[in-house]
């Protein structure tokens, strides 16, 4: 078995590459099929703790993943950083050094940091031939700080119910798997390393049945009321009258399901700033916001306490509107 290139060689312009297909080691394979295809695999991870994330923490990862360069030959490296400000600002570093000079004393709060690390590396190779052959990474780790207490006005009503959490967003690219599980494994030391606080199992019932919840009760209720409303219009002899309330019944029924179904909203909007939230500490509006949590936490609670109780009594609404029905029935009955 040969395998042959017969592009510009690796080595020397105008030359033909020829190895024996039984002595070529893996790392020689995953070098000549990232030249010949400048293709990459990529690999992700999300991390759904919350975390208290510095400037510091920050400057302590770059750190790490710099450590992990320096055992390799670059050839060249290249890193940006992205700091995304809620009042719709945007500033681009360059690079960590100037990354490292911002101004953090602005009082609009940060809404992403997005740090991007990208370098091409020759690995130790077997062959002769496929030692000067560079292999690019990439590493991108967004940071999402949410803002629960104050949605975004710009998404529809059941979207910013939706609980959030998902903060540490971590994706490699990548044509050597063993590099790749080095920085994986940094980064995973990394995060272990940050005070980390866990919701708890009341908060994942709420995450993981967020969507069952919204939908089930509104159309249940909503059932509910239309099958009792049906079932007292059949028991009246007077044809209008049972016209009516069967009217009166599929009007209420959706009036209920409406009347749940934002409630219901309301509670997992408020509930969701109760969750432990990832904060991002990096200018002055973040600390600011991180020491006012604790009052905004007391306000959200009594919010969400009012909205489940607004919740319970519209179930409890659907579940005896038969009385409903029949103070509606006897009133046109009276009528006639």
């Amino acid at each position: 078995m040969e395998i042959r290139d017969s592009r510009p060689a690796l080595s020397q312009p105008g030359s033909q590459l020829v190895i024996s297909g039984d002595d070529i080691p893996f790392g020689a394979y995953q070098a000549i099929y990232h030249k010949m295809t400048r293709k990459v695999e990529i690999r992700q991870k999300v991390y759904t703790d919350a975390y208290d994330i510095n400037f510091g923490d920050i400057k302590n990862l770059h750190e790490r993943l710099s450590q992990i360069l320096r055992q390799f030959n670059v050839k060249s490296s290249r890193c940006q950083i992205t700091h995304e400000l809620k009042d719709d600002t945007s500033v681009d570093h360059s690079s960590f050094e100037k990354f490292c000079l911002f101004d953090g004393s602005t009082r609009s709060c940060t809404a992403r940091i997005n740090y991007e690390l990208d370098f091409l590396i020759i690995l130790p190779a077997e062959v002769e031939e496929a030692k000067e052959v560079a292999q690019r990474f990439k590493v991108n780790i967004r940071f999402d700080q949410d803002f629960p207490e104050d949605p975004n006005l710009d998404y529809p009503a059941f979207m910013r119910g939706i609980f959030f959490g998902k903060n540490v967003n971590v994706s490699i690219e990548y044509s050597d798997f063993s590099v790749s599980h080095s920085i994986q494994s940094t980064i995973d030391g990394w995060i272990d390393s940050l005070p980390t606080r866990k919701p708890n199992s009341f908060y994942k019932f709420l995450q993981k049945n967020e969507s069952v919840i919204q939908s089930f009760i509104p159309i249940s209720l909503s059932f509910l009321t239309i099958s009792i409303g049906a079932i007292a219009a059949s028991r009246v002899e007077n044809l209008p009258v049972a016209i009516a309330i069967g009217i009166f019944s599929l009007a209420f029924g959706r009036l209920i399901e409406a009347m749940s179904f934002n409630l219901i909203v309301l509670f997992f909007r408020n509930a969701a700033n109760l969750k432990p939230l990832t904060f991002l500490l990096v200018t002055t509006g973040d600390k600011d916001r991180h020491n006012n949590r604790s009052s905004v936490r007391k306000s959200m609670f009594v919010k969400t306490a009012l909205a489940a109780a607004g919740v319970l009594s519209t179930i409890a609404i659907g579940i005896f509107s038969n009385t409903i029905f029949e103070k509606f029935k006897a009133y046109f009955l009276s009528a006639l």
